[in-house]
C-alpha cells in the first residue's frame, strides 16, 4: 500500500517543530532563487532537484515524458519540490526572455491565431492518423522551463506565478 504525504506526519510537539524547521530551511532554499539571472537559477533548480531524488539524466532523456516519476524519499525533500512548484521556479524569466517555444508563448498569451496556425502546421506534415502524430506529440508536450511543464500546463503555472 502506497503512503501519501501526510501518513508520515506524526502528531507529537517534536514532530511537528521538525516540520516546522523542514518547511523554513526548504523555503530559504527557494528564496535562494529569486534575485539570480536565468542561467545561474536554472543551475540550482538542477542541484536541488538532484539533493531531493531526481534523476535529472532521466528528465533530460524524455523531453515529451514525465521523465522521473520516482517518489521523493523524505517528508523534508517534498518540502522543498513543494516550494520550488509553488515559488513557480524559472517559468517566469523563461516567458520574460525568450526561453519557450512560439506554441506555449501563444497559449500563454491567448494569441488563438497563433496556436490554431501551429497545430495546423503540424497538420499539414503529420503522419496520419493526426492524433497518433510524433509532430503533435512533440508540439503539446515537450517539457519547457526547468519545471518541466508542457505548454498546456504552463498556461496554468504562469497565471499562478503572474497573479499571486
Amino acid at each position: 500500500m502506497s503512503r501519501n504525504y501526510y501518513q508520515e506526519r506524526s502528531t507529537s510537539r517534536d514532530a511537528f517543530r521538525r516540520h516546522q524547521q523542514s518547511q523554513n530551511l526548504a523555503s530559504s532554499r527557494i528564496g535562494e532563487l529569486a534575485m539570480l539571472p536565468l542561467a545561474e537559477k536554472k543551475a540550482l533548480i538542477r542541484q536541488l532537484l538532484i539533493e531531493i531524488g531526481t534523476d535529472v539524466n532521466k528528465n533530460d532523456g524524455d523531453p515529451t515524458g514525465d521523465g522521473d516519476q520516482t517518489t521523493i524519499p523524505t517528508v523534508e525533500k517534498r518540502d522543498v519540490a513543494r516550494h520550488l512548484f509553488a515559488a513557480g521556479g524559472d517559468i517566469s524569466e523563461h516567458f520574460a526572455g525568450g526561453g519557450v517555444s512560439k506554441f506555449a508563448m501563444a497559449c500563454a498569451s491567448g494569441s488563438l491565431k497563433t496556436v490554431q496556425s501551429e497545430l495546423l502546421s503540424v497538420k499539414s506534415t503529420a503522419v496520419q492518423p493526426f492524433s497518433n502524430s510524433g509532430e503533435l506529440r512533440k508540439l503539446l508536450e515537450t517539457r519547457e522551463t526547468s519545471m518541466r511543464l508542457s505548454p498546456l500546463l504552463l498556461i496554468v503555472s504562469l497565471g499562478k506565478v503572474l497573479f499571486m
